[in-house]
């Protein structure tokens, strides 16, 4: 699951968005939901302005989003993999116990529960790695783990299944 830009330089594409950030800084954004190995496009909608995309029951938008792009597979049982725009918790809970997929993801920091908020007050050397296992409230098992590189790392997933360790490696 991705943002995409295609390029557009058309004057009469009402469409069109500007991200100066992005390889390619003008264009039609899109939300994609791709195979993995091959790169198949699975699903995909077009980003048509804030007041197209809407919340659904406790999902937040891009989560809303997310749930309509994963309900267009072929069946149940795939791992969702997602970057930290569309990573969110409730999310990952609701796909799973609902739909059975599991979801990978980093996660910011201002998403994860605050049980595990133990792990951004820890200071993490280089290289080490904290993984923690942990339930939502609806008791979804989940998975949170976070390594310093150049900054601290989060992947939340409900795919992987850990108890709570602490790796340290030497680079």
């Amino acid at each position: 699951m991705d943002e995409a830009m295609i390029r557009c330089k058309s004057k009469f594409a009402v469409i069109k968005q500007r991200m100066p950030a992005k390889p390619v800084r003008m264009g039609i954004k899109n939300f994609c939901l791709c195979d993995a190995e091959f790169g198949y496009c699975y699903a995909f909608e077009f980003f048509m302005g804030k007041g197209s995309l809407a919340a659904e029951d406790e999902l937040t938008v891009t989560s809303a989003l997310v749930k309509r792009l994963v309900l267009q597979l072929p069946t149940s049982g795939y791992v969702v993999a997602m970057d930290n725009y569309f990573s969110a918790p409730s999310l990952f809970a609701k796909l799973s116990r609902d739909y059975l997929l599991n979801c990978v993801g980093t996660c910011r920091g201002n998403r994860i529960p605050k049980e595990i908020g133990k792990i951004q007050e820890r200071h993490l050397d280089r290289g080490e790695i904290v993984t923690v296992s942990v339930s939502n409230p609806d008791k979804t098992p989940m998975t949170l783990s976070a390594w310093r590189d150049n900054g601290l790392v989060k992947i939340l997933s409900t795919f992987h299944r850990h108890a709570e360790a602490v790796v340290k490696i030497n680079r």
